[in-house]
């Protein structure tokens, strides 16, 4: 290049996340657009995703504001309304064995591959959102409230075969 001029390095599979595909960079090295296009795909990646991080503050900016009001109420030696958070804050129904009747377990399969990475902020979410909801059903319809969780993802296909399946363990609280 010239003095003062400088060449900009993309990497391909870095603009994947932005949905920019190999046809759109062929028409970004053709038409000599690289930022305008790039920004153009940046900002709608961003409209899209925006919304649901900003639900995710929500969820936990109420998480938050519980926690200070526990602070308030411990400063106060507000016994009473302590045992009541703490309470509400470890639920955890009593163990009981994998054979019980009552129990109810849920297998969430999740699509982890490369093009889906970006959908697992809103998974995360949705997951939480569900735990919560079944936990407050099972609670008011009076039904055991032995409910857990396993999170199975499968992964790309060029992974080794022992990463192409993984999942978690059977859980009982979405913390």
């Amino acid at each position: 290049g010239d003095i003062g001029s400088y060449s900009m390095v993309l990497k391909e599979v870095d603009l994947e996340r932005y949905s920019i595909t190999p046809e759109i960079l062929l028409e970004m090295r053709a038409n000599s657009k690289y930022y305008s296009i790039i920004h153009q795909y940046r900002q709608a990646f961003f409209e899209e995703q925006y919304p649901e991080s900003i639900r995710y503050v929500s969820e936990i900016q109420a998480d938050h504001l519980k926690s200070m009001g526990f602070v308030q109420r411990l400063l106060a030696a507000d016994v009473a309304a302590v045992k009541d958070f703490l309470l509400h804050a470890n639920r955890q129904p009593m163990p009981v064995s994998t054979k019980a009747p009552g129990v109810s377990r849920t297998l969430v399969l999740l699509d982890a591959t490369n093009s889906m990475k970006d959908l697992l902020t809103k998974t995360k979410n949705t997951i939480r959102i569900m735990f919560d909801r079944v936990y407050w059903v099972l609670q008011h319809e009076n039904k055991c409230s032995d409910f857990e969780l396993q999170l199975a993802v499968y992964r790309n296909y060029n992974q080794r075969e022992n990463m192409l399946l993984q999942h978690s363990t059977w859980e009982r609280n979405p913390e």
